[in-house]
């Protein structure tokens, strides 16, 4: 199985790939995460096309070769980085997320767990035709409390709520099997 994870925070070290790098042990999968949100030029549809930018052109074959996604965002000014949403907008048109099962996280230091991003995530998801992995919203909250700044899990619930997700996730992938 081969899953692709992409934190909505290009900051290194943040907390969403800190949960990526968990959801990544936990699901056994052969499991890329995706570093470059910030290379990526701004969306426009008159920059799409035959000659779109390499790293759009990574990005859409890295999609599309994978079985499922999982993506993990922070909350930003009650919305997800507008850094995610550009990488989602360079996915519209080509349609590599159409169908394909995804597990969605969303992260704050606030108790909600970036409630309100994650509806958004989902709803820009759901126009893009993808399989959400749970009806669920997977919001990890009051994170300065619960992980560490060395990435230490300090609530296990956490890793509960990921693992739920992930089986989630993974019963939603049909691989299919030479016969």
């Amino acid at each position: 199985m081969k899953l692709v994870g992409i934190s909505g925070s290009p900051r290194r070290g943040a907390v969403s790939a800190i949960l990526l790098n968990i959801v990544r042990q936990l699901s056994g999968a052969d499991f890329t995460l995706y570093e470059s949100l910030l290379d990526l030029p701004h969306f426009s549809p008159d920059k799409d096309g035959d000659s779109v930018d390499s790293t759009v052109r990574e990005l859409r074959n890295l999609v599309r070769s994978s079985d499922g996604i999982v993506i993990c965002t922070p909350e930003y000014a009650f919305s997800m980085p507008s850094v995610l949403k550009n990488a989602l907008e360079w996915l519209v048109s080509s349609g590599e997320l159409n169908e394909k099962p995804c597990l969605t996280i969303s992260t704050s230091p606030l108790p909600p767990g970036g409630d309100k991003a994650h509806k958004e995530l989902r709803s820009v998801l759901t126009a893009l035709g993808v399989k959400q992995a749970t009806d669920n919203l997977l919001c990890i909250g009051a994170t300065r409390k619960r992980i560490s700044n060395s990435g230490e899990l300090l609530d296990p619930s956490i890793e509960a709520e990921l693992r739920s997700g992930v089986l989630a996730l993974t019963n939603l992938i049909t691989i299919p099997t030479n016969v």
